[in-house]
């Protein structure tokens, strides 16, 4: 704008020392003027803006499946899917010619990408084979029609088996099939091969079978999957389950002769296995080949097994029921840990003597049993017969814990059962009360309010039943626990093998004692108000050592202490991946209360089938950590190994197994798959889309030809002042051109 303004006072501008005619003065400042505005227009730079039209020719789209699926049979005798296309383009090829004269035809070969094949004298320029292993049409007929965008598509033309054999497709089905819908490009589907039922597609496969189980050691496991059955009707086909240990051993364990009725039906496989040692397995169902499959990979599928060490059967009996009480609290902490199963046996009808003995269901002689614990219930109660049965099991090796109470050990009768010599107290002989009366004092320790220490539980030695915490922290923390309400006062100690005061109060009172019997393992504990840990209005919570003590407890007795052990942990979520799939994991550790330990570092290791071992990268998340392993191509089974360490001591190692399938995916499954196909074209049936037979191919090139669908583009032309070579000189030479006009003219007159 300034300049535009000081451009115009030089109009004004005259010579002074010599007087023009008017019409001399008007020349110069027109030409003056002209100068002018051409520098406007060269800071404006005005631009025109036309539209423009043009016919375009429309395109066909055709794709062509070359992937290996097509080499098995079509539906003529002898006759391959492949052989069978080939075929029918054959019999299109003058057809197609003269087609390309009314329209752009596109050709292009697909297996999970899309590859153009260019037109020659003998029409397409197709391979001899179809070699392709996988098969993405969605990815492939998304790509073909996003390169016509912009462009009138008369029609897609798609030959193929239909069958989607892609690890991980790029582009869904129903995606692609949208975006043909959104771009109302028409499909045209041309289905080879049978869909099944066909004498060349005997096939028999296991499919469904779950990727991974986690079990308890002797605990029944059903495995279950289908068998899928074509070209076999009413043959007995065996199934043969077998189990492949860590070291790789074999061995069968299971099977079943199934057979169908109709043609590709499936029929359910079911087979029971109790695993007898903990360990990692693989479960493996084999459909045993048979005469004229085609494809066998498929036969055989493999499962991931874990056997827990653990699965104890914990048995709690509660007299006179109550919720909240501190039996249920116990039975809610253990049954929080996955390798325990806890049953509480509520005798019914316990308040009223006259119906005593009562019955506990037949747990005092289950075998599978591990731990009995025993709440505040009067001797009587469980009768002669059930605490025989209790005294003989513990003998053999199972678990019983006692815990305080008004009718628990002494003031409860024990001294005259068969429990006495079990329990690693003495019973004193006058410590019975009456089951109605109120409890004696003098059996009993209760807490005083005047001190707040009395009734506080000391661990006197290391042991793994009283361990809370690290050895110079264990005292602590019993320290902060809140303290008992009261507690039974037991007589004396036992002075016999294995016996030992875990815990005791500042006065010296026996809380805990540790002993043995026969093969079995005991512990007498006075108290009863642990309930007093968990989380309560107004005060600290202690739940994870509330868990820790009584896990830790029933561990011991089950003589499986060494479960306290920290865990080192791979979490899988699946177990079969097809190569180059990746393969995600997560791993941490707990320690024996199951509580995360977050201060852990870990290290990460791919086993491959040969033995050969590569680093993988781990990232933290949440106190765990987490993996991706990517591009593994070759089939077999591999590993992960995951360690674990804390302050440079190893606190563990874990592995987890999984399965890079050894499967061709595209002959896995030999029947075709029109319905597919059916489905796509529908979705672009309101712009033509529709299935077409092979030999209706021809009918379908004639009609797109007798309507091409010639269609007129509009364009936009645009032009800009000096956006040319052409039009910057010429611009200049009119600047030049007034210029030097004007100065001529001042010459001629004598101003210059």
């Amino acid at each position: 704008m300034v300049l535009a303004t000081v451009l115009s006072l030089l109009l004004l501008i005259r010579p002074a020392f010599r007087q023009l005619s008017l019409p001399r003065q008007r020349l110069l400042q027109g030409l003056r003027l002209g100068v002018v505005l051409l520098m406007l227009l060269a800071m404006l730079r005005p631009t025109l803006v036309r539209s423009i039209g043009e016919r375009q020719r429309a395109v066909l789209v055709m794709l062509f499946d070359q992937s290996r699926s097509m080499q098995l049979s079509s539906d003529r005798q002898g006759e391959t899917r492949w052989e069978s296309m080939v075929r029918v383009l054959d019999r299109c090829r003058v057809s197609l010619a003269g087609l390309r004269k009314e329209v752009d035809v596109r050709g292009y070969v697909f297996d999970k990408q899309l590859i153009a094949t260019e037109w020659g004298e003998a029409g397409f320029a197709l391979p001899l084979n179809p070699e392709g292993d996988q098969t993405d049409i969605g990815s492939s007929l998304f790509d073909a029609v996003r390169r016509e965008a912009g462009r009138k598509v008369v029609g897609v033309i798609l030959m193929g088996d239909g069958a989607q054999n892609a690890f991980a497709p790029g582009v869904e089905l129903v995606e692609a099939g949208r975006e043909m819908q959104r771009l109302e490009f028409p499909l045209y589907g041309v289905p080879l091969g049978p869909a099944g039922g066909d004498g060349q597609t005997r096939d028999v496969a296991i499919e469904g079978l779950p990727e991974q189980y986690t079990v308890f050691v002797k605990t029944e496991l059903r495995v279950t999957a289908r068998l899928r059955v074509r070209g076999y009707v009413n043959l007995q086909i065996p199934v043969e389950m077998i189990l492949e240990d860590s070291a790789g051993n074999q061995k069968p364990i299971g099977r079943q002769e199934l057979s169908v009725t109709e043609d590709g039906q499936y029929v359910e496989i079911d087979m029971p296995f109790i695993p007898e040692k903990p360990g990692k397995y693989r479960v493996i169902l084999d459909a045993q080949s048979q005469a004229g499959e085609v494809v066998t990979s498929n036969n055989q599928s493999t499962s991931y097994v874990t056997v827990l060490e653990g699965g104890l059967q914990v048995v709690i009996y509660v007299g006179g029921f109550r919720q909240g009480s501190p039996e249920m609290r116990i039975r809610d902490s253990l049954a929080s840990s996955p390798d325990m199963q806890v049953r509480l046996v509520d005798l019914r009808g316990y308040n009223f003597p006259e119906n005593w003995p009562l019955k506990t269901n037949g747990t005092t002689a289950d075998p599978t049993v591990d731990v009995y614990l025993i709440g505040s219930v009067y001797a009587d109660a469980l009768g002669d017969t059930a605490l025989q049965n209790l005294e003989t099991a513990v003998s053999a090796g199972k678990g019983l814990m006692m815990i305080g109470g008004p009718h628990s050990f002494g003031p409860g009768n024990y001294r005259d059962s068969s429990l006495s010599d079990v329990l690693p107290i003495t019973i004193g002989p006058l410590e019975k009360e009456d089951f109605n009366g109120p409890p004696r004092r003098d059996v009993h320790l209760r807490n005083r309010g005047d001190d707040p220490n009395d009734l506080r539980m000391i661990p006197v030695r290391p042991h793994p039943v009283t361990s809370l915490s690290t050895p110079s922290q264990n005292a602590a923390a019993w320290k902060r626990l809140p303290e008992l309400d009261w507690a039974n006062r037991f007589a004396e100690v036992k002075d016999t093998p294995g016996t030992q005061v875990l815990l005791e109060t500042i006065g010296k009172n026996p809380i805990l004692v540790s002993g043995e019997y026969g093969r079995g393992r005991v512990l007498a504990f006075a108290g009863d108000s642990t309930w007093k840990w968990l989380s309560r209005p107004g005060t600290s919570s202690f739940e994870s050592e509330h868990k820790r003590f009584w896990r830790q407890a029933i561990l011991w007795l089950a003589r499986r202490d060494e479960l306290q052990k920290d865990d080192v942990w791979i979490q899988l979520d699946q177990r079969r991946f097809f190569p180059t799939s990746p393969i995600k994991f997560s791993g941490g550790a707990k320690d024996s209360a199951g509580e995360t330990i977050a201060d852990a570092v870990f290290q990460a290791k791919l086993i491959a089938p040969s033995g050969s071992a590569s680093m993988i990268s781990l990232s933290a998340a949440d106190r765990e950590v987490a993996g991706t392993i990517s591009g593994i191509d070759q089939p077999g089974n591999y590993q992960i190994q995951l360690i674990g360490m804390r302050q440079n001591q190893k606190l563990g190692e874990t592995t987890a197994a999984f399965q890079i399938l050894d499967r061709d995916i595209e002959l896995s499954n030999p029947a075709a798959d029109p319905a597919q196909l059916a489905r796509l074209t529908r979705m672009t049936r309101a712009a033509g889309g529709r299935l077409v037979a092979p030999e209706q191919l021809p009918e379908l090139l004639k009609e797109i030809r007798e309507n091409p669908q010639e269609r007129e583009i509009r364009a936009q032309a645009r032009w800009q002042l000096a956006d040319t070579l052409w039009d910057a000189w010429l611009f200049f030479l009119g600047v030049a051109l007034l210029l030097s006009l004007e100065w001529g003219l001042r010459k001629k007159w004598g101003l210059v």
